[in-house]
């Protein structure tokens, strides 16, 4: 007998009416033709020795309750005499096992299934209320739990709104009509196994196992539930996907399980799996602080269909509490670990922890802006405000010069013009386009050549949208700089160059780099690379590709675009002298070739496909010229 089941669970499949579409896995008719006769009993009979023909559809995992499974079965043809409601059950004293009933639409076992019920009867018998139409033709399977067999009565009976249990509440809208202690409205006892208030839930009290905080990341937790108890009990979920859509008891019914307190630190999205256990798990997330089966969130079994992990994500509000259950699929148990990751939907590297708009890759914290009450686009520095915008807001700037913000300063600063560079180097080119965060001018300008001093205030360089870049300051400070202009969601690529505090970066399109200046945004040296070809992917990487020559670390820039032509450019970097010199380019097509994934060696440029495998190498001669 299985554990724990009741009328609640099948009365709800009787309610609802047609809740699962499916075939059988096994081609059948049927076995008597009952004709359009009723009748309590109308047959008197057993499966004993009837075979096994009708099998309950299966989910790609196997996983539906069991319904038939292995049981034997009896399969009749009959048609409704009229349009109305019909009672279909196994109740009397002739029915010794736990029977389960099917109802299909039609004449054959590969038919709609209508409906199922396993335990809606008395005791362990099955009742179905199904309303049809006349003429309406159906089969009429009379099943066992898991392999149950025996004998039966079949009762098929035409009927008006009743109210057989007397408490005042209908057999169409009282869930359980043959106990008047059932009905909608009804005081529900928590944790008796039966739902009481004919809301679907038998309320559930339990208490957490543990508890951890706001905390996330992976492996937050970790532990077994091979002896954690069965504390959480899911009485049925009402379970739709492509595959099926059913009323699945079996999610941590029977299985121990090991419940967490947990309160979401920001608002927004969060993905909670147990990737990484070793059994099949199922996760539930549960709003607020009880068990209540009203308040579960989410839940999953299996979060593809070769994995027995759980993944579930929701949205929560900062300081929301939830209670995550790691529970089993059925009775399993096993070594599980909890995994929560706060989103980053724009893929900035920040998650909704510490970004200010999780939309935008282009903000990551609050910007400071200050009053210009006398419109003089200088700034009050005692009158700042933190938005997260890279548009200040109306009546203020990001400068914080202002002295007296009463008046419109006499004299406006001379614009800085742009120091000369000797004749023998390559002309530098200042940057001239709008630095959105602007950097408060210091008496002595950290020198770019010290790693020391990048390392001391910048954690973090990146490329943007639209030919930006973003240098994210150790206190959280983000500074963006316009180094090409052009207007695309193609990122630029921008890396600090070894051992140095300059700042190396591509054209979105692989046309041109650029040595850059992160403490002034001043651009020393510049350098085309392509002349007319648009390369829609780039890589920008770093070696000493001459270890036994010299010391030289050299840039490669591998280039690709829609037509699979590929480019490969050898660079020198003179941060001293600010000069960028093309050593060599060679030109080829492939159209395997994935540029991030170049791989620099001792004398050798490997292009390789996105899975890593090697499709040319490209050797690097003593005067770095290029051979295939």
């Amino acid at each position: 007998m299985k554990s724990l089941k009741t009328a609640l669970y099948t009365s709800l499949f009787a309610i609802l009416g047609t809740f699962l579409v499916g075939q059988a896995t096994l081609a059948c008719t049927y076995d008597v033709d009952l004709g359009t006769n009723t009748a309590e009993p109308l047959i008197t009979s057993s499966t004993v020795g009837q075979g096994n023909d009708f099998v309950y559809p299966q989910d790609v995992n196997n996983k539906n309750p069991d319904y038939g499974k292995a049981a034997e079965d009896v399969i009749y043809l009959w048609t409704a005499p009229a349009t109305g409601y019909y009672t279909f059950s196994t109740n009397g004293t002739a029915t010794n096992f736990d029977t389960v009933l099917f109802l299909l639409n039609g004449t054959s076992c590969e038919d709609e299934l209508l409906v199922v019920d396993d335990d809606k009867g008395l005791d362990t018998a099955s009742l179905i209320q199904q309303y049809l139409t006349k003429d309406q033709k159906i089969l009429i399977v009379v099943d066992g739990w898991e392999n149950k067999a025996g004998n039966y009565n079949l009762n098929i009976i035409n009927f008006n709104s009743t109210d057989q249990d007397t408490d005042g509440h209908d057999d169409i809208n009282d869930c359980n009509d043959f106990d008047e202690t059932i009905y909608p409205g009804a005081t529900e006892v928590s944790d008796d196994g039966f739902d009481q208030n004919c809301d679907y839930y038998d309320d559930i009290v339990c208490e957490n196992n543990g508890e951890l905080l706001s905390n996330t990341g992976l492996a937050m937790a970790s532990g077994s539930t091979q002896n954690s108890g069965n504390n959480f009990m899911y009485d049925f979920l009402y379970y739709s996907n492509e595959y099926y859509n059913a009323y699945d008891f079996s999610y941590g019914y029977k299985a121990n399980d090991y419940i967490y307190n947990w309160t979401a630190p920001a608002t927004g999205e969060y993905t909670v799996s147990t990737v990484g256990s070793d059994f099949d798990t199922v996760l539930f997330l549960v709003d607020g602080n009880s068990c209540a089966n009203t308040n579960v969130l989410a839940v999953n079994d299996d979060m593809a269909h070769d994995s027995y992990d759980s993944l579930v994500t929701v949205n929560l509000v900062a300081g929301q509490p939830v209670r995550v259950v790691v529970d089993g699929w059925e009775d399993y148990a096993g070594n599980y670990i909890l995994n929560i990751i706060p989103a980053d939907k724009d893929n900035d590297g920040a998650t909704i922890l510490n970004d200010c708009n999780d939309n935008d890759d282009d903000l990551i914290t609050t910007v400071t802006y200050y009053a210009d009450n006398d419109g003089d686009n200088l700034g009050d520095a005692n009158n700042p405000v933190q938005v997260c915008s890279n548009s200040a807001p109306a009546g203020y700037v990001t400068d914080n010069t202002d002295t007296d913000d009463s008046s419109i300063a006499s004299t406006i600063p001379p614009k800085t013009e742009p120091v000369p560079v000797p004749p023998a180097t390559t002309t530098a080119t200042t940057n001239t386009n709008t630095n959105t965060n602007t950097v408060t001018p210091v008496a002595t300008e950290p020198n770019p050549n010290d790693p020391a001093t990048f390392a001391a205030t910048f954690s973090d360089v990146k490329g943007a949208k639209n030919g930006n870049i973003k240098l994210t300051k150790l206190d959280g400070t983000v500074i963006k700089y316009n180094i090409f202009d052009i207007d695309t969601d193609t990122k630029t690529k921008a890396k600090l160059y070894q051992n140095t505090g300059w700042i190396l970066v591509t054209q979105p399109f692989g046309k041109s780099i650029k040595l850059m200046n992160p403490y002034t945004g001043e651009i020393k040296a510049s350098k085309k690379l392509s002349e007319d070809i648009k390369y829609q992917q780039t890589s920008l990487k770093q070696y000493n590709l001459r270890p036994k020559q010299d010391n030289n670390i050299e840039t490669v820039v591998t280039s690709k675009n829609n037509d699979n032509k590929v480019l490969v450019t050898i660079i020198n970097i003179d941060t001293v002298n600010y000069k960028l010199t093309v050593l060599d380019s060679v030109k080829l097509t492939n159209n395997l070739v994935d540029p991030g994934k170049t791989k620099l060696g001792d004398s050798t440029i490997k292009l390789r496909d996105e899975q890593e495998q090697v499709l040319v190498t490209l050797s690097v001669g003593k005067d770095y010229q290029i051979t295939k």
